[in-house]
C-alpha cells in the first residue's frame, strides 16, 4: 500500500492556528482507510492551539530557512521563527521515516503552503528541498 502524509488540519484534526478543523474531505477518507500518517508542523515546534496568527517576513519559507526571512505573529509582536525551524525539521524526520508518495498540504499556511500563487511555508521549503512530492489543498 501506497502510504502519503498530510497537514493534521486536513486530516480532521483541530489543530490550526484558531482551534478549527479545515478537514479536506479526499485527505480525511485516505486517512480513514490508513494511507495517511497527519503531521502537523506548527505542533511538532511546541506551538499550542489556539495560537496567533503568523505572517513570514523577509521572503518565504526557503528563505527563513536560510536565516534571511522570519515567522512573526501577524501583529509583528513575537517571532516564532525558531518554533517553526524546529516543526519542519520534526515533521523532516517523519517524512524520511514514512517515504510518502506525496505529502498533502494545506495551503495559505505559513507552515503548509505550496500552491501555485502560495507563498511557500517553513515546512513545506524544507520537505521541497529535500526531494518530497508537495501538493497543496485548500
Amino acid at each position: 500500500m501506497k502510504l502519503y502524509m498530510a497537514s493534521a488540519c486536513l486530516a480532521g484534526a483541530a489543530c490550526r492556528y484558531n482551534g478549527e478543523v479545515k478537514t479536506g474531505e479526499k485527505i480525511r477518507a485516505m486517512f480513514e482507510r490508513g494511507e495517511v500518517v497527519p503531521f502537523c508542523p506548527e505542533l511538532l515546534g511546541g506551538m499550542e492551539i489556539p495560537r496567533p496568527a503568523m505572517v513570514l517576513s523577509g521572503g518565504d519559507g526557503g528563505a527563513a530557512l536560510d536565516g534571511t526571512a522570519r515567522v512573526l505573529t501577524r501583529d509583528g509582536g513575537v517571532d516564532c521563527t525558531g518554533a517553526m525551524l524546529e516543526g519542519a525539521r520534526r515533521g523532516l524526520a517523519i517524512a524520511l521515516a514514512v517515504r510518502p508518495e506525496t505529502i498533502f498540504l494545506k495551503a495559505r499556511s505559513p507552515s503548509c503552503g505550496c500552491g501555485a500563487g502560495d507563498v511557500e511555508g517553513v515546512a513545506a521549503a524544507l520537505l521541497r528541498r529535500k526531494g518530497f512530492s508537495l501538493e497543496s489543498i485548500e
